[in-house]
Parts: structure tokens; C-alpha cells; sequence
């Protein structure tokens, strides 16, 4: 009979512990946190850019200097800022949508040398003249800046918390461009010397003068995929990563740019 009654008032405890916890659940003066899954917050980043270029000069050369010089490779750094948002399917994030907004610099420096050629230098030999060996260091300075709409998914890595992956297309529309190129005689090895353009005191000519760059595409299209890294903070998600962004259109036909990324990212969940 006591173990009866006991069991009985057992039962009754976990009942009313029940009843009173789903009160709890319902009651408004005491809501159950709310799980996190959209956070919104900026964005910073700095890249390493991989020019791959196959081209001659782009542009018109200034009067009486010929079409000159081929570039191949050129690099360069720049900055990149804006806008980010996450969306968890489930609660802990281990699959995501990802969107960003942000301005975006690709600039590159490409350098071409070309053949040793004699220069004839009426001061030579006590005024009798002789040739001197320069050859030419070609030069050409780049700016492409962007505004750029990206779209990844996210998927965590099993096993290792935190840590995941995101691939996704990269949509960029083309604020601005510039593009200057350069000639400079130097001495050849082994000579000395240094080459006067037309008495103006320098070794350096401008082959294109500075300009938006000519033919350049007004849209870039990229594939990006990351490797990141997510701290939860309270409400603030804090997210590191290293990004690849494979250029799929080019800036000309033979110009194309790739960049290696790597951002921080602040998101406050809501």
C-alpha cells in the first residue's frame, strides 16, 4: 500500500513538473530564447590578384610610337569591403546560404622587356659618335574595380566543428578601370649610359596614356570557393576565411584574372 501511494506521488511530481515546465514554455513573461539562423553584418578583405594576360598594347599608342610590347603575367593587391548575410537551415548552421555585396579592387602590374638595340651617341669618341646598347623595359599599370553580388552554400565539415566549406557563383559589375603603359630604356649589361627621349631629361616614354582600358568587358563573372572558419559570439558571428576566385569571362580576350582571398566577417544574428 505505501509503495502505491509512493509511486502515486511520484507520478504526481513528474506530471505537475511537466505542466508547470510547458507553462513556462508558453508563458510570455518567461519567452524561451529564440535560435539564431539569419545574421546580417560587413565584410573587409585583401587580395592577391594573378593577371594572365596574352596581350599587345591595348589602346592607341601616342602619335609616332609604334604598337609595342607583349604581356603575359601581372600581379597585384587590393582591398575589398561591404556587406554580408547568412542564412542557417537549421538551428547550429551546419548548412547555410551565404550572400554578399561588397566593392572590390583587382589591380595588376604587367612588365615586358624586349631585344638590346644600339643607339648612336654623338658624344662618343671625342665627338666622333658610336653606338650605345639599350633595351627596353615596357610597363603597363591596371586598375579594374568592381561591385560584386556572390551567392555561396555553406556545408560544416564532419568532424571538425566549425570549420567549413562554400562554393557558389560571383556576379560583378565593372565601376571603374584604368590602364597606362611605359617604356624605359635602360643600359644593357655591361654598358653604361643613360638614354635621353627627345632631350626631355628622362629614360622613360608613354606608350598609352592613362585611361579607362580599352575594349575591357563591363561584367565579370567568377566561381568562388572558401574555406571559413565560425565563432559564435553571443549573437555576433565572427567568420574568418580564405577564398579562390576563378575568373570565367575575362577583362579582354586574353586578360584574365584570378585572386586568392582571404576576409573577416562580423554578422549579428537576428
Amino acid at each position: 500500500m505505501r509503495m502505491r501511494a509512493t509511486l502515486y506521488l511520484c507520478l504526481v511530481l513528474v506530471l505537475s513538473q511537466q505542466a508547470f515546465s510547458q507553462e513556462l514554455e508558453d508563458n510570455p513573461l518567461f519567452p524561451r530564447p529564440r535560435a539564431r539562423r539569419i545574421f546580417i553584418g560587413p565584410m573587409i578583405g585583401y587580395n592577391d590578384n594573378f593577371n594572365t594576360g596574352n596581350f599587345l598594347t591595348l589602346g592607341g599608342p601616342v602619335s609616332g610610337i609604334p604598337d609595342c610590347g607583349e604581356f603575359n603575367q601581372g600581379s597585384g593587391n587590393g582591398l575589398l569591403f561591404g556587406l554580408t548575410a547568412e542564412y542557417w537551415f537549421k538551428e547550429g548552421g551546419p548548412t547555410s546560404l551565404q550572400f554578399r555585396v561588397y566593392y572590390e579592387q583587382k589591380p595588376g602590374t604587367f612588365n615586358s622587356t624586349g631585344s638590346t638595340e644600339p643607339y648612336f651617341d654623338p658624344n662618343l669618341n671625342n665627338g666622333a659618335g658610336g653606338d650605345v646598347y639599350f633595351y627596353p623595359l615596357r610597363n603597363v599599370q591596371s586598375k579594374y574595380n568592381l561591385i560584386n553580388f556572390e551567392v555561396q552554400y555553406k556545408y560544416n565539415l564532419p568532424g571538425l566543428p566549425h570549420f567549413g566549406v562554400a562554393i557558389g557563383p560571383k556576379f560583378g559589375l565593372v565601376s571603374s578601370s584604368n590602364y597606362v603603359q611605359t617604356q624605359t630604356l635602360l643600359p644593357a649589361p655591361g654598358t653604361s649610359g643613360t638614354f635621353d627621349f627627345a632631350g626631355l631629361g628622362s629614360n622613360e616614354q608613354t606608350i598609352v596614356p592613362s585611361g579607362p582600358i580599352s575594349g575591357a568587358s563591363a561584367f565579370r563573372l567568377g566561381l568562388i570557393g572558401s574555406i571559413q572558419y565560425e565563432a559564435l559570439l553571443g549573437p555576433l558571428l565572427v567568420t574568418p576565411r580564405i577564398s579562390y576566385d576563378y575568373g570565367v569571362t575575362k577583362v579582354v580576350s586574353a586578360w584574365q584574372i584570378n585572386s586568392l582571398i582571404g576576409s573577416i566577417e562580423f554578422k549579428y544574428g537576428l
